[in-house]
């Protein structure tokens, strides 16, 4: 999470999924915040949910691959963005370990 500020561009924002523990902390400069006008934003979900939903793709009881419209190397991130905002991918999945 840290590192997502460090690599954020000028003006640019740095979007937290998921769910970190209780009591985790991220050192923030807020001074690094204002220089590079950074948005931070994050979404919001059920831990709890998340476990079961897990399960029941790794039980295979939900072929998860229909669930995905678009695919993207990591290197392709502005294409996967620009197809997840013109509404045109409803699930885009980026591949962080292909390039």
């Amino acid at each position: 999470m840290e590192a997502s500020l460090n690599y954020a561009r000028l003006g640019g924002t740095v979007v937290w999924v998921g769910v970190a523990k209780p009591g985790v902390t991220v050192p923030v400069s807020p001074f690094m915040v204002y220089r590079h006008e950074l948005t931070i934003k994050s979404t919001y979900t059920n831990p709890f949910g998340m476990e079961r939903a897990v399960k029941i793709l790794a039980d295979g009881k939900v072929d998860w691959g229909k669930l995905i419209t678009h695919t993207f190397a990591l290197d392709q991130f502005d294409q996967a963005w620009a197809t997840f905002k013109s509404g045109e991918g409803i699930k885009v999945c980026i591949k962080p370990n292909e390039c």
